[in-house]
């Protein structure tokens, strides 16, 4: 008998005992069928010296498996499908006079997110595969904090859908005295409202993950799912996602609001006479309100359905893991579908065709001119 230090094999046949880690071609040719071996006993200590002799390089490509390849690739094709959608917007806004507006302001921010959201996906994700490929697996620790920072940014989205439905709301009831264009001290300032509940929450689910399991090993992948569906701390993701839950309740108020106020159309008369061209300007501000109702609407159907299982889960309704999953997932996509929804919008396709091609649709460019003199005659006044 063969004695080795990573397993030995016994087979029906005495005389084909090896070492696996050292099989020669003698001993393969011995073997004729699986049928001849009937046991493999593997030690813990053999394994660890089998383990000790690969590079962590190859260790990495071994621990890995379909699933972990599986979200590295979509982790990667999902940062760069945010990336792509968001930061086109963001850059025509920022660069056009004519959008330089309180509404669009805040579609800007909600890119600024979004790109730092798909850019925090792709480093995350970046970071594992060179950690994997160098030292055999990124740290735990700089998993958590990646996870919290995208745990901030949605949160972030979640508060700015409601400054955004509550300006919409503002800009429909009191359409005379609304601007067109406020400073954008105000939008930066709700943003930084926004941020610091967002890192609240993500300072409240870490805390309480680095309170209940010190993560000192090395992770193959950053499942940002992991700290939100651990059973020690499932009762703080319910806690967080109950809040969330009543800042949509909130914006799904604002919006109701807005439909209901739109529907009157009480005050037309009365901006006509005030106002030069005021029923043009009317008509675009209802424009930007089904605009940015489209992006509420979709926002609360790709995030609703995965914090209402989220809540469950945590309060012990349900145990299905894979299912809430695959919510999280959808909840994800939003940031990538908001893409879509903003070439919805006229002026900002006709902005967009204007800063890559350099030509401008007239009859838009005589619309902006239109509301832009109204503005500005309303305030002359």
């Amino acid at each position: 008998m063969v004695t080795t230090t990573m397993a030995s094999v016994t087979t029906s046949n005495p005389n084909i005992i090896t070492d696996v880690a050292n099989i020669t071609s003698s001993s393969v040719s011995d073997v004729t069928s699986m049928s001849d071996i009937s046991t493999i006993n593997v030690t813990p200590t053999a394994l660890a010296a089998a383990a000790g002799s690969l590079s962590p390089y190859s260790l990495w490509l071994c621990r890995l498996n379909t699933v972990d390849v599986s979200n590295i690739i979509g982790s990667f094709v999902i940062a760069f499908a945010i990336v792509v959608t968001s930061a086109p917007t963001a850059a025509v806004i920022w660069r056009t006079a004519s959008l330089h507006r309180t509404s669009y302001f805040y579609v800007l921010i909600l890119c600024l997110l979004d790109g730092m959201l798909g850019g925090t996906i792709f480093v995350m994700t970046t970071a594992v595969v060179f950690s994997g490929m160098l030292s055999g697996g990124l740290p735990k620790l700089v998993c958590v904090l990646s996870e919290a920072l995208m745990n901030a940014i949605m949160n972030a989205v979640n508060v700015m859908m409601l400054f955004l439905s509550r300006d919409r709301l503002l800009s429909v009831e009191h359409n005379i005295t609304y601007p067109l264009r406020v400073p954008l001290g105000r939008e930066w300032s709700h943003l930084k409202m926004a941020a610091v509940y967002g890192l609240l929450q993500a300072a409240m689910l870490t805390g309480g993950r680095l309170y209940t399991d010190l993560p000192a090993q090395k992770e193959l992948f950053c499942d940002p799912m992991s700290d939100l569906l651990r059973p020690e701390t499932a009762l703080l993701a319910a806690i967080s996602v109950t809040v969330n839950i009543g800042i949509d309740v909130a914006t799904i108020f604002c919006n109701g609001r807005i439909i209901l106020a739109a529907s009157k159309h009480k005050k037309m008369h009365e901006i006509s006479r005030h106002m030069l061209n005021g029923e043009e300007r009317l008509k675009h501000n209802m424009k930007i309100v089904v605009f940015t109702m489209k992006l509420v609407c979709l926002f609360l159907l790709c995030s609703f359905p995965f914090k209402f299982a989220l809540l469950l889960y945590g309060f012990r309704f349900h145990g299905n893991t894979d299912f809430t999953r695959h919510l999280g997932f959808l909840r994800t996509l939003y940031h990538v579908l908001d893409g879509w929804t903003f070439c919805t919008n006229e002026e900002l396709k006709v902005a967009m065709w204007t800063m890559f091609f350099g030509k401008r649709s007239n009859r838009v460019s005589a619309e902006i001119g239109l509301i832009c003199l109204s503005g500005e005659k309303r305030s002359e006044e």
